[in-house]
């Protein structure tokens, strides 16, 4: 069979988006293409300070709405509301644990 332009080119732009490989005999350029994709995530202490900030925001925000209520009288929107810092604050919460215990499967 015979290789032509495309074929090259082709060849050419596989080979120059190919995994680095390392100087150790053992990990050939065959066995780092049969390797698993690992996608590239974002770095644990971004992740943990997103998190830091959001848990300190929900932690103002339920002082802010503690203080600020008025227990004698409950409206829908006193209901609404709190209603959306549960949910948001158990959102958060599980977030933060979901991404607690994956990072500690890899570790």
């Amino acid at each position: 069979m015979k290789r032509t332009d495309e074929d090259i080119q082709f060849a050419e732009l596989l080979k120059a988006h190919m995994p680095e490989t390392s100087e150790n005999p053992w990990f050939t350029r065959k066995v780092m293409n049969r390797l698993p994709y690992k996608p590239k995530t974002m770095p644990r202490w971004i992740k943990a300070v997103g998190y830091g900030i959001c848990i300190m925001l929900m932690v103002i925000s339920w002082v802010i709405y503690v203080s600020q209520s008025n227990m004698e009288v409950i409206t829908k929107g006193d209901i609404y509301i709190f209603v959306c810092m549960v949910g948001s604050t158990a959102y958060f919460a599980f977030a933060a644990l979901h991404e607690l215990i994956k990072a500690q499967d890899y570790v």
